[in-house]
């Protein structure tokens, strides 16, 4: 049984969390713009690092 962790042993219980979608404040032409795309990295660091903290 492969889930995208590489051969896991049989039983296993594995939980998945889903968060709710990060909205994006800046348009598609923003990808050039530096400081936007930091600010959306941060932003799915921070929300990754909450649902991790759980």
């Amino acid at each position: 049984m492969a889930i995208g962790l590489g051969p896991l042993p049989l039983p296993v219980r594995l939980v998945q969390h889903v968060a709710p979608p990060i909205e994006q404040e800046v348009p598609p032409e923003a990808d050039d713009d530096d400081a936007a795309v930091r600010r959306l990295d941060d932003r799915v660091r921070d929300t990754i690092a909450g649902l991790l903290a759980r």
